[in-house]
């Protein structure tokens, strides 16, 4: 149950200021995966330069980062107030939620989609003779949010026990956006 009200965290959010900030959504911005923000009113010739344009900070996570982080604006957290939300998968099965202008602070929650108690792990690339992915496989697919539930989509990828003797597997996982609570863990493919 407790896994359960932790992987779910990805539902509740208010839509409200829908239109006022761009919504990352899904991989490349959308679902035609051009890569454009067409409704870009922030970043200008003017502003993106030298003197005004850089590095703000680091969100911390726990593994290596190659899921595109998605960002939903005024997603409500319950106990911490609305914020502008940056969500964050790693390659060690973690997904977080961080406030997306507070780049040095904790994070709003985090949760990881490994099992403990079925002795899930994240699968070392060596097993699968991956030279890209360094040192371990997880999450590698960027997530998706779908706004009309507030479901966040994550495809997972685990092992239980040694790779040769033991089983690896994806697991698709539906979480709640905002409280961080499982909603669905499903369709558990042995690869």
């Amino acid at each position: 149950m407790k896994r359960l009200q932790i992987a779910c965290t990805l539902v509740i959010f208010t839509l409200g200021a829908r239109g006022t900030a761009a919504q990352v959504t899904t991989s490349q911005y959308d679902n035609m995966r051009t890569g454009a923000t067409l409704n870009e009113r922030t970043l200008t010739h003017q502003n993106v330069n030298a003197r005004q344009f850089g590095k703000l900070g680091a969100f911390k996570v726990d593994g290596a980062v190659y899921a595109q982080p998605l960002f939903l604006p005024g997603v409500e957290i319950p106990g911490k107030g609305k914020h502008d939300v940056l969500f964050v998968a790693t390659e060690h099965d973690s997904v977080y939620a961080f406030d997306a202008y507070r780049p040095n602070d904790a994070p709003l929650w985090q949760v990881s989609l490994l099992d403990k108690k079925l002795g899930e792990e994240t699968v070392p690339a060596r097993d699968v003779q991956c030279p890209f992915l360094q040192p371990e496989i997880g999450v590698t697919s960027t997530p998706v949010i779908d706004l009309s539930t507030g479901t966040l989509y994550v495809l997972a990828r685990t092992m239980i026990g040694r790779w040769c003797a033991g089983r690896a597997t994806e697991a698709r996982m539906a979480m709640c956006a905002s409280i961080h609570f499982e909603k669905i863990r499903g369709l558990r493919c042995s690869w």
